[in-house]
């Protein structure tokens, strides 16, 4: 059966949402999202029991006006949620929002009509968004309800579910208006040579905002809120759409307003796409250069500056290792709220607290940066870098990949530990020095373990599918988090008071250096390596000829 272009084009459109830009394949955003889906599910079991107990004890007390308050809080929050959680679909989905300089220049040469090629995108998007926001909205509009009823609801069920459905429905759409809007303002506010750089700035902090959001949510006191209804109240856009008044059609008539208005722009500077270029990081290379200098050696610098320039440069790379970056500030911004909503009593108790908390916080930041490098190490850029350092290999591997090391701890480790010298110096005085000590090996130790079997060159090699589930690479992970930052702050500040755990400490982390180290030059002559090893099952399997 013979499409017409506008049915192909929509397709086309709707399948670019799901392949995610750190996607190594088009299949592979297949497998995380399942991994993803099917741990949310796991997890949020939890849910609909905590709310049947919590309303079976409201029920039993019969109080009304408690039961009032606890409804309208459970509404608020799930509106909350549901806003929170499309703002993260849609900055997932960010560079597909509007059409994009790559979709112009592919797309224009072809014999299609441009208000084709504009509709298409538009249709794709609120299909893909409609299902995401239709389906989470039913779900929640039927079930919150349905597990609040009882002899203190005095209104029917099937008008609440709608009540709440509807309300739910308005903050999805209004957030996904409100994303396609941000995103429309800066392409018709900004040359295409400075698009890329502050959109993809102004989505990196977008969902470092929501990424940490999502964890501090429990501890917003919205039944004081709900009560009170205080005047800024009226200024929270979930607010508009719990009270369901005026100020929620206006936000959303104004919302879907700057949305289509945002595809006229688009629509009316469609040549603009074609002619401008983006522009070059000069700066930024400039910078990078510098840092080359550092390393001797000619292929050290060529290796330096190839791998600053792929992360610096490519949107995909950058966003893995950013987006992965972010949860640590996520955890250290759900753990000072901890702390100032649940202070200890005992000044003691409350200032080593305090000092853990600080101790803690570079290596939280340098744990999940460094993770999330090593991991947007793991995609690969383009065929022709894998083939042009095969062809033009040179010198000593054990000197290039020890480049690629030191490349990893200058971004994912050193701005983190520089970071926290005046805050250490202040807090601590001369004490900071151990601090600091401790946190360089700690920091060194953790670079030496995330790549003691690496033998390749960043961005340059090709993947496998073969890898690590994803849940099991997060239980490695969490392991991994609890004891080089959270176990070792403690021992770090017990070692600034007692001369045997510094001891201890120094035995230690000798220990774990000097074994790490061991691990690395176990094959000081082994060749690079330019494809991921198969693990030792498939090897064993034989599923592949060398």
């Amino acid at each position: 059966m013979r499409h017409t272009p506008f049915a192909e084009l929509l397709r086309y459109f709707f399948a670019s949402l799901f392949r995610v830009e750190g996607a190594a394949d088009d299949d592979s955003y297949k497998v995380w999202m399942f991994q993803i889906l099917a741990l949310l599910l796991t997890a949020a079991w939890q849910i609909p029991v905590q709310l049947f107990r919590r309303y079976a004890d409201l029920q039993h007390y019969a109080d009304p006006e408690r039961y009032r308050l606890a409804y309208s809080t459970d509404t608020f929050f799930a509106i909350c949620i549901l806003s929170l959680v499309i703002a993260l679909l849609a900055l997932v989905e960010w560079s597909e929002l509007l059409p994009s300089r790559q979709d112009h220049l592919v797309l224009a040469p072809l014999p299609i009509p441009r208000l084709s090629f504009f509709a298409a995108k538009l249709g794709a998007l609120t299909i893909f968004f409609s299902v995401a926001i239709i389906g989470t909205s039913l779900l929640i509009g039927v079930a919150l309800p349905g597990i609040a009823s009882g002899a203190l609801e005095p209104r029917p069920a099937l008008f609440r579910m709608a009540l709440l459905t509807a309300q739910l429905l308005g903050a999805g759409y209004f957030t996904f208006w409100s994303m396609v809007a941000v995103q429309g303002l800066l392409m018709s506010a900004l040359p295409v040579r400075w698009f890329e750089c502050v959109s993809f700035a102004v989505q990196i902090t977008l969902v470092v905002a929501v990424v940490c959001a999502l964890p501090l949510l429990p501890y917003l006191p919205a039944a004081k809120l709900i009560a009170n209804e205080p005047r800024w109240l009226a200024y929270v856009p979930p607010a508009w759409f719990w009270r369901f008044d005026q100020n929620a059609a206006w936000a959303l008539a104004i919302a879907a307003s700057a949305a289509a208005g945002s595809y006229l722009i688009s629509y009316l500077q469609y040549s603009r796409y074609q002619l401008e270029s983006p522009r070059r990081l000069r700066k930024i290379f400039d910078a990078i250069e510098l840092v080359a200098r550092l390393f001797r050696k000619p292929e050290s610098r060529a290796i330096c500056e190839f791998t600053l320039r792929t992360l610096s440069r490519c949107r995909k790379q950058k966003l893995v290792f950013l987006v992965i970056a972010g949860m640590g500030v996520a955890v250290i911004a759900e753990g000072a709220m901890y702390l100032i909503v649940h202070p200890t009593r005992n000044p003691v108790r409350a200032a080593q607290e305090l000092q853990a908390a600080i101790i803690s916080a570079p290596l939280t930041l340098s744990f999940f940066s460094m993770v999330g490098l090593r991991r947007a190490f793991r995609i690969p850029e383009e065929l022709r870098a894998n083939w042009l350092f095969q062809v033009v290999e040179t010198g000593s591997a054990e000197e290039q990949i020890a480049t690629a090391v030191t490349c990893f701890l200058l971004v994912g480790a050193a701005p983190f530990w520089l970071a926290s010298i005046p805050v250490e110096a202040a807090v601590f005085g001369i004490r900071a020095v151990v601090v600091l000590a401790a946190q360089a090996v700690l920091m060194y130790a953790l670079a030496g373990y995330l790549m003691s079997d690496w033998r390749a060159l960043p961005f340059t090699f090709a993947q496998n599918a073969a890898r690590r589930h994803f849940i099991q690479s997060m239980v490695v992970h969490l392991i991994e988090l609890i004891v080089y930052s959270f176990i070792a702050s403690e021992w770090i500040r017990a070692a600034m008071h007692s001369w045997r755990s510094l001891a201890a400490l120094a035995i230690v982390l000798a220990g774990t250096t000097f074994l790490i180290r061991r691990l690395r030059t176990d094959e000081p002559d082994a060749p690079l390596e330019f494809a991921e090893r198969l693990s030792q099952a498939v090897e064993e399997l034989r599923l592949v000829q060398h």
